[in-house]
């Protein structure tokens, strides 16, 4: 294929990706998540910034850090806002297909970016203001970077460029380090290259000098990550089991607490151990033609599952997997989003090798009918709390300064009530946060005192049922119900009248 051609598919293939991803930005509502990412990254000074995000985050300050002075540049408009992991998520499709040719042929690297841009799951976290886009294109650029590095190292020429090598060893360094202030899981690398790069190379003199020294130097200027680390961890993980029990997890999965969510990473690692020990076998099931047959009923079979998750949740023996469809921002995908290109790459492989060119045809189309009928769902259904449409109802029924009882009043939801809502308004918190995981409400009498001479308000629930179901039924004894309107994971009730209650 003639490089003109290549650079022709390649930049369509980005541009494909630039539109899924900018198609609908600000069509959903920001949610909790990005909530408190808007609220960390648009506070004035840094010090106040690492502060919040230690209290109330479980990754590394860089991502905010980042997108605060992104805000600063471009305000904080949701398209804004989303920009940047749109940005990262283009970014990680062009270079995959860099990564992918310094192994494979042009078809292999162009097929592989193709079904990333038009991956539902990387569209959805390339229209989200958190870490994974950014995270995911920070550990293709350090795998590129190491990869570039190892290569070098395994030639036998003595003309060795020694100025490239360490090159690249210092960008992979560096690469290494900014993943670290994006995300704790950064660290797996340093054990999966360790492992490579001395079962490959062998012990070298030189080359375990410069591993061992440049990893203890990123270690040091990581410092403030660690420090961070362990503030985090003893605020998160100490009713992290309890709060993963009441969304009927066992109770031997709760009671892991933090490193329940690293599980999938974990379970991903030990299975690829497990094949390298059986890796003469692993490569014939695999990579052998004779088993293409194989490889395609897989395909199929897993194509359909993916489709089947995108309508509905998944419970396994008794496990909720996922509880939600995956269309939805879910924890079990995001926080494993950036092991996905290992698959596009092995299939596109698969594909371009399969002997039957009827089923590279088929392979192809059936995969990118998947994606059309994934990405339509993701795009035509709602999947974040519709708080903007919650904003314009009561704009447009509470006149000019409506008294809003806004439940779960903590930092996301009043954060995104406000930033939804410019207008003038009467705020009246019905819970609040005391501690992480408790929440504190207004008893009857307090109610009472707080809606005295109030003759119409409107009540917004969203997401917490137990103390949503008593006041509802405080309100309805006491007061007249005339106007309410249930949104995603949000319900909006009005009510008029003085308190029955003398």
């Amino acid at each position: 294929m003639e490089k003109k051609t290549v650079y022709i598919l390649l930049g369509l293939i980005l541009l494909l990706g630039l539109f899924l991803r900018v198609y609908q930005l600000d069509h959903k509502s920001l949610w909790m998540d990005e909530a408190f990412s808007v609220h960390h990254a648009g506070l004035y000074d840094l010090g106040s910034l690492n502060y919040n995000v230690a209290m109330t985050e479980a990754a590394p300050m860089g991502y905010y850090v980042l997108l605060h002075y992104w805000m600063g540049l471009f305000g904080n408009s949701v398209v804004a806002i989303r920009l940047l992991s749109v940005l990262f998520g283009v970014l990680s499709v062009g270079l995959l297909y860099l990564l992918v040719r310094l192994f494979f042929d042009v078809q292999v690297g162009l097929l592989a970016s193709f079904f990333m841009a038009i991956s539902m799951e990387q569209v959805l976290f390339s229209q989200e203001a958190r870490i994974y886009s950014l995270f995911t294109f920070l550990t293709l650029l350090m795998v590129y970077f190491f990869a570039r590095w190892f290569l070098l190292l395994e030639k036998e020429s003595q003309k060795k460029d020694v100025k490239k090598e360490w090159g690249y060893f210092c960008a992979y360094i560096f690469t290494l380090l900014i993943a670290l202030y994006v995300n704790y899981l950064a660290l797996l690398f340093i054990f999966i290259f360790s492992c490579l790069l001395f079962w490959r190379i062998g012990w070298r003199r030189e080359v375990a000098f410069k591993w061992i020294v440049g990893h203890l130097l990123l270690l040091l200027m990581a410092i403030p990550v660690f420090v961070m680390a362990r503030v985090q961890f003893g605020i998160i993980n100490v009713n992290l089991s309890t709060t993963l029990a009441t969304k009927q997890l066992p109770s031997l999965l709760a009671k892991l607490g933090l490193f329940f969510y690293v599980v999938p990473i974990l379970v991903l690692i030990l299975l690829v151990g497990l094949l390298f020990v059986n890796r003469k076998m692993f490569e014939k099931i695999f990579f052998g033609q004779e088993f293409d047959w194989l490889f395609l009923l897989g395909l199929f079979s897993f194509s359909l599952v993916y489709l089947y998750l995108c309508f509905f949740p998944l419970r396994l023996f008794g496990i909720p997997v996922f509880r939600v469809p995956i269309t939805n921002s879910y924890f079990l995908i995001r926080h494993s989003l950036f092991l996905a290109p290992i698959l596009y790459v092995y299939v596109s492989y698969r594909i371009v090798h399969l002997r039957s060119f009827v089923a590279k045809r088929m392979g192809i189309i059936f995969l990118v009918l998947i994606s059309v009928v994934a990405l339509v769902v993701y795009f035509e259904t709602s999947t974040k709390s519709q708080w903007k449409e919650t904003a314009q109802l009561v704009h447009l029924n509470g006149g000019d300064r409506p008294s809003v009882l806004l439940d779960r009043a903590g930092i996301s939801n009043e954060f995104l009530w406000r930033y939804y809502y410019p207008w003038d308004f009467d705020l009246i918190r019905l819970t609040w946060g005391e501690g992480r995981w408790s929440l504190g409400q207004l008893n009857e009498t307090q109610l009472n005192l707080m809606l005295a001479g109030k003759k119409d308000f409107f009540v917004v629930f969203s997401k917490n049922e137990k103390t949503a179901a008593f006041y509802k039924n405080y309100f309805d004894s006491h007061y007249t119900l005339d106007l309410e309107n249930d949104f995603y994971q949000i319900k909006v009730y009005h009510y008029t009248g003085n308190s029955t209650i003398s």
